[in-house]
């Protein structure tokens, strides 16, 4: 929609002068409904892939510096980039939204435009700029704070990994349990079907417009979800990179969706997103093949939630958040699942 409406607008009188009207007319009968050939294209088929890098990251011979906001619809590329591309590669992912990082929000900027001529005199002209020297991602980790849905600044503090993945980065699994998130795994059958407008707290799947668009405070769309608490945190812990959820699953319908939040819990019970993922659980195999689920019929699936770089507090607690919907981020199902 939001295509749609800047490809509409009618050429400047000032730039092109009298035959504004007539190139406005030109381009309204030219222009595609690109909603409409999108929907024709449910799958991960060659319209996708052509566009997608991932498809054969050798392919990329040139230096890359990749730059994105953890507020932003591209926050997962820059990790991806770094961690795949053999030429010259650096990241750097900040708390913004899908603006250039000299004057995004939420604070702190950069120098943008310095970072990017450092890069370009160096892969472009050969001059000795030390963009060699950079560590290869560079994020910022993301402090807790109350949840609303703006932030003019996001406090915390910049990290750097001279490799990416990074080494110094442990995994640890908690398991789902009756009792909560555990160290240790435990028999667990639960079940969940959540209405249609659980997900309204999770803010805008691309936000760009220095407004309330940002992640809510999360009880409501908890309240639509089965959850799994940890413990009360004795010492601050990091997170950084892309959680992973894993499970096993079967479904009343040939179709359904799994929304997974993973949510900062105060002290006094607000919940606040840290990162979240989806999985259209026909695709639990394969996005270019999917398959109708057979109801009743047990599967495995893992997918990954976003990347993301946050600090929980001592005093607060994890939360794994599972839901059936995620409106408006997703498209609803076609039949209500569990």
């Amino acid at each position: 929609a939001n295509m749609l409406a800047y490809s509409s607008r009618p050429p400047d009188p000032a730039l092109v002068g009298d035959k504004w009207r007539d190139m406005w007319l030109e381009r309204l009968e030219a222009m595609p409904l690109l909603i409409s050939t999108w929907l024709r294209h449910p799958h991960r088929d060659a319209y996708w892939k052509h566009g997608s890098v991932c498809e054969d990251y050798s392919a990329i011979k040139a230096a890359v510096l990749s730059l994105g906001g953890w507020h932003d619809g591209y926050r997962n590329t820059p990790a991806h980039l770094a961690a795949n591309i053999q030429s010259p590669v650096r990241a750097i992912v900040g708390p913004w939204i899908h603006k250039y990082p000299h004057f995004a929000a939420p604070e702190p900027r950069i120098g943008f435009l310095q970072e990017a001529l450092r890069w370009w005199d160096r892969w472009l002209k050969g001059l000795d700029t030390g963009v060699e020297n950079d560590p290869a991602y560079r994020a910022w980790l993301m402090d807790s704070v109350e949840p609303q849905p703006w932030l003019p600044e996001r406090p915390g503090r910049w990290i750097a990994e001279d490799k990416w993945p990074a080494s110094s980065i442990t995994e640890e699994v908690l398991h789902l349990t009756d009792s909560g998130l555990a160290a240790s795994p435990a028999g667990l059958n639960r079940s969940v079907s959540s209405p249609q407008d659980c997900g309204l707290a999770a803010g805008e799947y691309f936000p760009f417009t220095y407004g309330p668009e940002l992640p809510d405070e999360q009880s409501a769309d908890d309240a639509l979800s089965i959850v799994f608490d940890g413990g009360i945190l004795e010492a601050s812990k990091d997170i950084v990179g892309a959680p992973t959820f894993a499970f096993r699953f079967s479904s009343v319908q040939p179709d359904a969706l799994v929304s997974v939040r993973l949510c900062d819990v105060f002290p006094d019970g607000r919940s606040a997103m840290i990162t979240y993922g989806f999985l259209n659980l026909a695709h639990h195999s394969s996005h270019e093949h999917p398959e109708a689920l057979i109801p009743g019929k047990s599967y495995a699936a893992l997918f990954a939630l976003d990347q993301i770089a946050y600090r929980i507090p001592a005093g607060h607690r994890l939360r794994v958040a599972v839901s059936t919907s995620s409106w408006p981020s997703v498209w609803p199902s076609p039949r209500q699942a569990t």
